[in-house]
């Protein structure tokens, strides 16, 4: 299992239990890491994007990260493009 995953996807699937789960922590909404693990600004943007159901497109400072742009902070606010109404920007975004 990666570093960042969708919690629920993970128990539907069989790969942990709900009680599994107390061993991550959520960084987004329904979106987990191991929980002694320290979140880089790559696994933030990948939470931030299985935040939007894979819907949305990186943009900003967090995709220019992506595509290789050296000296960007850790806890730049990822940007989300997205047609999604009715969702709110998740806390740390």
């Amino acid at each position: 299992m990666g570093d960042v995953f969708i919690g629920s996807e993970a128990v539907a699937h069989g790969r942990l239990t709900k009680s599994d789960l107390r061993r991550h922590r959520a960084i987004f909404r329904d979106v987990y890491v191991r929980k002694l693990h320290q979140p880089s600004l790559r696994d933030r943007t990948a939470g931030a994007w299985l935040w939007s159901h894979r819907r949305a497109v990186v943009a900003g400072i967090a995709a220019s990260a992506l595509h290789g742009a050296q000296w960007v902070d850790a806890d730049v606010p990822i940007e989300l493009m997205a047609q999604t109404p009715g969702h709110n920007r998740p806390r740390g975004a």
